[in-house]
């Protein structure tokens, strides 16, 4: 984080850069999941769907809890 801040904090804040970095990954994960359950497990979509969000969901809040607000982290979720 230190280092981010250094490099690209003058521009934009870093906390910014992590929210959409966690943001992005949780877009792969949502995809990965949702491709996962239609193809291979061979469940309906709209299953597939609420399965591949709620997954998504959950990693980003334990990722933005974990690296993003480190400093605020929810004690009580983890």
């Amino acid at each position: 984080m230190l280092l981010l801040d250094k490099l690209i904090g003058h521009v934009v804040p870093v906390r910014f850069v992590m929210f959409s970095m966690v943001g992005v990954l949780g877009l792969g994960i949502h995809l990965a999941v949702l491709a996962t359950t239609l193809n291979v497990a061979h469940v309906a979509f709209d299953l597939s769907q609420t399965i591949a969000t709620l997954v998504a969901m959950t990693g980003n809040f334990l990722l933005n809890n974990y690296l993003t607000y480190r400093d605020k982290r929810c004690t009580e979720c983890v």
